[in-house]
């Protein structure tokens, strides 16, 4: 298991280096709720620490993540645009640059999927003779 280093951390996040330890440390709890900070050498779980602290900011200035295509004075209506991502979870990542990192670095690990056992032509759509 690895365990937060507040030197390093604001070492690899120099724009975050202002943060208070206090809140690193929170944050860094957070952060092994979403991923496992034994993967990867615990890079992960650092720039996941670092997208909620960036997040956190961004929110506290004022600053929603979202992206506007339109907006009226007269009725006071807004319309967003919709996340270009597959799901949730994606768009939550992608509103960072470090939770864009963090979201590359878990599609590389992510690949993958093998067969165990069994015949290797039920690997494909039909078998080798062409007979389901």
């Amino acid at each position: 298991m690895i365990s937060l280093d507040i030197a390093k951390f604001k070492a690899l996040f120099p724009l975050l280096a202002a943060t208070l330890d206090a809140t690193i440390e929170t944050q860094w709890e957070t952060a092994n709720m979403y991923i496992s900070n034994e993967v990867n050498d615990g890079m992960m779980i650092y720039l996941m620490t670092a997208h909620l602290i960036a997040l956190s900011n961004m929110l506290s200035l004022g600053n929603a993540p979202m992206l506007l295509s339109g907006s009226t004075i007269d009725k006071e209506s807004v319309t967003l645009v919709p996340p270009p991502v597959k799901s949730q979870f994606q768009w939550w990542l992608n509103t960072t640059a470090y939770g864009s990192q963090l979201s590359a670095m878990l599609k590389l690990q992510s690949v993958g999927g093998r067969l165990v056992g069994g015949s290797t032509e039920r690997q494909a759509f039909r078998k080798v003779r062409g007979i389901f």
